[in-house]
């Protein structure tokens, strides 16, 4: 594989693992741009099955399904951040320096709560950025119209507040999944609010305590560890 992607100019590699249901999805749009260009001698479309080469998957980071990447000559490599359809696979191998056809979309505000300004807010596009900055990180993935979300919120602001407060090197964070759809099917939410920790740039597990801004606050400063409603 790594042959073919110093001799191509063009190089498009989905990562996948065959239980994935979005990588089902994506897989005929891939096959069909795939030949597309199956007679053009400067571009490749290649699949890497992560759950029998997990080694030369973690070497290019994949850290979620479908992870999609694009090559020149193994010189540049960088991640494909497009819509997963033939006519946008297609558009984007024809000119990968081009401009994407959306542009970003706008975060919406989390809410007006005491602390509200302390929490991150998470788009498609800095959530790799934010995961990676912050060495702890509570993230809270969300919709607008759920009703437990709503609840939640308050208390969400409050711990926000409370780190800062008590100067504590962690945070939270919230991203609407009903906007920033990537990142939301890279961590297959199924329900909302799902609560997830992260340190260090890697997702470490669920939080599954009491959505207090105490237990919260407390579950952080231990750094991740269960709480007693958790065990």
């Amino acid at each position: 594989l790594l042959n073919l992607f110093r001799k191509k100019k063009h190089v498009l590699v989905m990562f996948y693992a065959p239980w994935c249901g979005h990588c089902k999805r994506a897989k005929p749009e891939f096959t069909r741009t795939a030949e597309h260009f199956k007679d053009d001698p400067k571009t490749e479309l290649a699949a890497v099955d992560c759950t029998r080469y997990s080694t030369l998957c973690a070497s290019f980071e994949v850290r979620g399904y479908p992870t999609i990447k694009y090559f020149s000559y193994l010189k540049t490599v960088r991640e494909y951040n497009g819509d997963r359809t033939e006519t946008d696979f297609i558009s984007f191998l024809k000119d990968p320096d081009a401009a994407p056809k959306k542009s970003e979309k706008t975060i919406e505000p989390f809410g007006d709560f005491q602390g509200s300004n302390e929490i991150l807010l998470l788009t498609d596009s800095n959530f790799e950025e934010v995961i990676k900055r912050e060495p702890s990180l509570l993230i809270m993935f969300y919709a607008p119209w759920c009703g437990h979300c709503k609840n939640m919120k308050p208390e969400f602001a409050k711990a926000a507040q409370l780190l800062a407060e008590e100067k504590i090197s962690a945070k939270v964070a919230a991203l609407d999944c009903t906007v920033h759809t990537k990142a939301a099917e890279r961590f297959d939410i199924r329900g909302y609010p799902t609560l997830k920790f992260f340190r260090e740039g890697q997702f470490r597990r669920n939080y599954e305590g009491k959505r207090t801004a105490q237990d919260m606050l407390k579950f952080l400063r231990s750094g991740g560890s269960p709480t007693k409603d958790e065990l």
